[in-house]
């Protein structure tokens, strides 16, 4: 089974993405956003170590320049609900 946390893996399906740049563009929905898409909420643990605040904050500042309605809410000290789901889900 292979999931977010397998990108450094470079034999799973979303580490072969980062082998070629274009694959990789084509599949960051970052470059799918435009003023037509979906209001969004973002929440965000600032403790996060699966996946940097850092991304959220990109994000949102993406989905702001396109014009969508967006609002963001970062956590101080949460960690990353997905791989505590990640990990108790494989026990």
């Amino acid at each position: 089974m292979y999931g977010i946390t397998d990108v450094n893996q470079f034999d799973s399906p979303f580490g072969k993405l980062f082998l070629n740049k274009i694959s990789a563009d084509k599949a960051n929905p970052i470059n799918c956003i435009n003023e037509k898409s979906a209001p969004m909420l973002l929440m965000h643990g600032t403790a996060d170590n699966v996946v940097s605040p850092a991304q959220t904050d990109l994000l949102f500042q993406t989905l702001k320049a396109h014009g969508v309605d967006a609002e963001r809410y970062m956590k101080a000290t949460a960690t990353s609900l997905i791989a505590k789901w990640f990990k108790q889900s494989r026990t």
